[in-house]
């Protein structure tokens, strides 16, 4: 069996998922859930960790990958944050 490659460096490693599992989890969680992944940058060092404008990472989701910054990251977190909650109020309300 061959070695699956660049596993490094990845926080969920969803590359290494084995295709029987990622079947069973697009039909229990959706469509997206085992291709979502994320990879820190790692030219990050002491010279520009303080420029906010320098991308910290590769969000991976459905074979599209996106560089995002800090700042990104933390509207992102909260958007869908607030998409939780907002549906969780729905539910809660009837509507």
């Amino acid at each position: 069996m061959a070695r699956k490659k660049n596993l490094k460096g990845y926080i969920n490693h969803s590359i290494a998922t084995p295709k029987h599992l990622r079947d069973k989890q697009k039909t229990a969680y959706g469509k997206y859930f085992s291709s979502i992944d994320f990879s820190p940058n790692g030219g990050i060092n002491e010279n520009n960790f303080r420029d906010k404008s320098v991308p910290i990472g590769t969000l991976s989701v459905s074979n599209k990958e996106f560089e995002l910054t800090e700042y990104e990251i933390k509207k992102l977190i909260n958007t869908l944050e607030n998409a939780l909650s907002i549906h969780t109020k729905k539910i809660a309300l009837g509507l």
